[in-house]
């Protein structure tokens, strides 16, 4: 590893515990940090020395008593040279009392190649122990490179200059004997080629300087064996590439206000975002929610408005099931789209009926829920995140706008033809599970039957082998009898 100079890998942990010591954290430790050189003092002040010198010349010329003047000069000069002095500049003093052994560090080079995996570090247990006892910082996960890059950057320029290109077969292993560097014997540059080779996507993304080093040695990319940016989330489907190329669908905005350009620049829509694809993992849909939901009044007049507009419903009825899904786990679910997947379910056979008329009824309510707060809402009631229905429904009554309604007799009619509704599909309910109930029991004591009909002919089958055997018996006791009697 290449910690500069003569430094090896303690001498860095001595550096960044006295840097943590002295700054509580590695929050101002930037990259072009260099541990200073030993100070001892403020450059001297050579004026200072010039009064002083012609001070004591003069009193020795008009033959007075220097001593005093000079004892005075030799104590501002040790206090000088211990750094103790007045330079003028308080914010020029270091307030970290830097080793001498450790001078010239780069310390902030060294602790962002060990925050992304350049030096091997974080990759060995013993090493990465020693930071984590100190509080180390290791920065963004995402952007941690598995393989120590810088020695196998070492390991693949020394093949690239003795076999002349870098097709390394997946078990080859760096030799110890000439012409390889020993200091790479036993490497397993193989299964590090191969590493890199499904980690193109991360090196594009997070690591592009890395990329050009690379080209440096006529890497060959295969992008057959590349994983995806985020392993973990399996191979890209179709989605993911209509969203790479084309930008999520919410963000394809027609003449849209000034105002809402201006909003999604002031969130710095444009920038990279630490790798991440704006139109995808920065996707926010609130940024634009309103351009879609509450009509944004273009620039030229237009107004485009939907009261009842559901994202992840869009989204789903456009194809786009996975990110449908994707809003909803971050915006939460609608009703709707529940009852819609509940019945694909249902026609897949993946639900039974029983199964599907109580996760229907459940849906059923939620979707009434939110239709009446969507209401309550457009009729200027305030609802809070965490209304239910007989909250949102009492809120209603006590609006003083709605409190003459109770006095309406068409007003009464509607509730009451509203309650009767609810009433016959909770009866048309009950009864469909009644009759499911009834149907189930029915089953049951049919089989029920059938099995006592089987141990009675079973008993029956028992009790004729019994008679046929008897007479049988009988007469063959009767012949014993008269055998006895001719005897």
């Amino acid at each position: 590893d290449d910690f500069g100079d003569d430094f090896v890998f303690d001498d860095v942990v001595e550096a960044l515990a006295l840097y943590k010591e002295t700054n509580n954290s590695f929050n101002n430790l930037g990259r072009d940090f260099v541990i200073p050189e030993p100070s001892f003092g403020a450059d001297f002040d050579i004026e200072a020395s010039a009064e002083a010198a012609a001070a004591i010349a003069k009193a020795e010329s008009m033959g007075e008593d220097s001593d005093a003047l000079i004892a005075a000069e030799i104590e501002r000069m040790e206090l000088e040279m211990a750094g103790e002095g007045d330079s003028g500049d308080d914010d020029n003093v270091d307030e970290v009392k830097w080793p001498e052994h450790l001078a010239g560090m780069k310390l902030g080079s060294i602790t962002s190649r060990i925050r992304d995996g350049s030096l091997e570090v974080k990759h060995l247990s013993d090493r990465k122990k020693k930071l984590d006892d100190i509080g180390f910082d290791w920065g963004n996960e995402r952007k941690f490179l598995d393989v120590p890059f810088e020695k196998a950057m070492c390991a693949m320029f020394a093949y690239f200059l003795i076999r002349g290109d870098l097709f390394v077969y997946e078990d080859f292993v760096m030799p110890g004997d000439k012409p390889w560097p020993t200091a790479l014997a036993g490497y397993e540059l193989g299964k590090n080629v191969k590493r890199i080779r499904e980690l193109q996507n991360f090196f594009e993304a997070y690591h592009p300087e890395k990329v050009q080093l690379l080209r440096r040695v006529e890497f060959v990319w295969f992008p057959e064996l590349s994983l995806p940016l985020n392993p973990e989330e399996g191979p890209e489907s179709w989605e993911d590439t209509f969203v790479e190329g084309m930008g999520h669908p919410f963000y394809q905005m027609n003449e849209p206000s000034v105002e809402t350009i201006e909003r999604l620049q002031t969130t710095h829509l444009g920038d990279d975002h630490d790798g991440e694809a704006k139109t995808k993992t920065f996707y926010d849909y609130n940024e634009v929610g309103e351009f879609w939901e509450r009509g944004d009044m273009t620039d030229s007049g237009k107004e485009s408005e939907r009261p009842d507009w559901r994202p992840a419903e869009w989204l789903w009825f456009n194809g786009f099931d996975q990110l449908s899904e994707e809003h909803e786990d971050r915006y939460g679910t609608t009703a709707g789209l529940e009852m819609m997947r509940l019945i694909e379910q249902y026609n897949r056979g993946e639900v039974a009926d029983k199964e599907f008329d109580k996760l229907g009824k459940a849906t059923i309510l939620k979707w009434e829920e939110e239709q009446l707060r969507s209401e309550a809402i457009s009729a200027g009631i305030e609802v809070l995140p965490d209304d239910t229905m007989e909250s949102i429904i009492e809120r209603v009554r006590n609006d003083p706008q709605f409190e003459a309604l109770d006095d309406d007799p068409e007003y009464k009619k509607l509730i009451e033809a509203e309650i009767d509704a609810d009433e016959a599909r909770d009866a048309i309910l009950l009864k469909m599970e009644m009759d499911q109930m009834e149907e189930e029991e029915a089953e049951e004591a049919n089989v029920e039957e059938e099995a006592i009909e089987e141990e009675l002919d079973e008993d029956e089958y028992e009790y004729e082998e019994y008679d046929e055997d008897e007479p049988k018996a009988k007469k063959e006791k009767k012949q014993d009898d008269d055998d006895d009697d001719d005897d």
